[in-house]
Formats: C-alpha cells, sequence, structure tokens
C-alpha cells in the first residue's frame, strides 16, 4: 500500500499509473533503453510513501511505524 505525498492519496502499487517511456537506442549497441515510471492516479505525483492501514482506526501507518490511534 502507498500514499501520495503530493496529494495524500491511498491506494495499492496495482492502482498506480504505470507509464514505459522509450529512451531511443542504447549507446551499447543493446538495442531500446526504457524507463518505467509509477504515477499517482489521481495527481500524476511520482513520490510515494509506503506504509499500511491500520486495522483499527483505518489511517494510514508508515511502513516501520505504528499507529497511535486510541486502542481502548
Amino acid at each position: 500500500m502507498v500514499r501520495c505525498e503530493d496529494c495524500q492519496w491511498i491506494g495499492d502499487d496495482a492502482d498506480l499509473k504505470v507509464v514505459r517511456s522509450g529512451l531511443g537506442d542504447d549507446p551499447w549497441g543493446a538495442g531500446e533503453s526504457f524507463i518505467t515510471e509509477w504515477l499517482c492516479p489521481e495527481c500524476g505525483c511520482d513520490d510515494f510513501e509506503d506504509g499500511n492501514l491500520c486495522s483499527l482506526c483505518d489511517d494510514f501507518v508508515l511502513e516501520g511505524q505504528q499507529c497511535v490511534c486510541n486502542e481502548a
């Protein structure tokens, strides 16, 4: 699960917009080179934070951190 750093959209990696662009021929003669970008489907940003949704409050929690929700 990822969160867009620009618009705060939250979704799965599979929901990201994938753009593959050709860079022309490889200078070493190996054929055409490509670059793959993963973009936010809402705003087009390419900066994301990895994490999960809290099972108690459904807030986004960064990977390696714990949610601070009230567990009562």
